[in-house]
């Protein structure tokens, strides 16, 4: 299946490239579920065609918004998705609860011994190396979107403002829309992925968006206010 989803046609453009140039929302977001695990997802090379252009210059240049949503709301998901499982793996690891934690420090209302100290000495490097990855992780892809330039030397942000159709303003606000936490329109992507949700026949095959949507709060409430907002601070910068 996933060589089917790689293929490039004689311009180099995959199925993926051709259902956002045609504004295929519904196809769009069924391609990238299939294209395998959460992870897999967020670190599959985005393709370049003949041209140099990746799918983003055409979203811009066409203001296909509704794919554009599709885009940056999946790859937040699946990214958000492996945040909350490796999280937990070092819940797991480390033998500690939320309630075990307040804005890093272990809480005063339990009694910790010397190896509970320890322990989260430990987890809380883990948790902060974990955000600052994800942190990266987005800014990586960004820079794998916005930094592409076709063999003129333009990128997607130069082909919306060549363009004159209808939403191109509004796609380009999109994708330069960039936070740590959130990115556009996420209450119209749930809508559609839960319609997508419903073709799947097996159960284990489905899963819901909205249980990774409060994730970063975990990682606000475990780690230092001093050590949330510094990574934030060099997310915006």
């Amino acid at each position: 299946m996933l060589q089917l989803l790689i293929e490039r046609d004689e311009l180099g453009r995959t199925p993926l490239d051709v259902s956002c140039f045609l504004g295929f929302k519904n196809i769009a977001l069924y391609l990238l579920s299939k294209m395998g695990t959460p992870q897999d997802v967020i670190h599959q090379e985005i393709n370049v065609d003949n041209e140099g252009r990746n799918l983003y210059h055409n979203l811009c240049y066409k203001g296909q918004y509704d794919c554009m949503i599709v885009l940056l709301n999946i790859e937040r998901v699946y990214l958000k998705k492996t945040l909350f499982d490796q999280l937990l793996r070092e819940k797991n690891k480390y033998r500690l609860k939320n309630m075990d934690i307040e804005h890093g420090h272990l809480s005063k209302a339990i009694f910790h011994d010397a190896d509970s100290v320890q322990r989260h000495e430990e987890f809380n490097i883990r948790v902060f190396n974990l955000l600052e990855q994800y942190s990266k992780d987005i800014i990586d892809r960004y820079r794998q979107i916005l930094c592409q330039q076709d063999k003129f030397r333009r990128n997607c942000i130069h082909y919306g403002a060549m363009s004159k159709f209808t939403k191109s303003c509004k796609t380009i606000e999109a994708i330069l829309s960039i936070e740590l936490d959130n990115v556009p329109a996420t209450k119209e992507f749930n809508s559609l992925f839960f319609e997508l949700q419903e073709l799947e026949s097996k159960e284990d095959a489905k899963f819901d968006p909205r249980k990774y949507k409060d994730v970063l709060g975990e990682f606000k409430h475990l780690l230092s206010h001093n050590d949330y907002a510094r990574i934030a601070k060099e997310f915006r910068h």
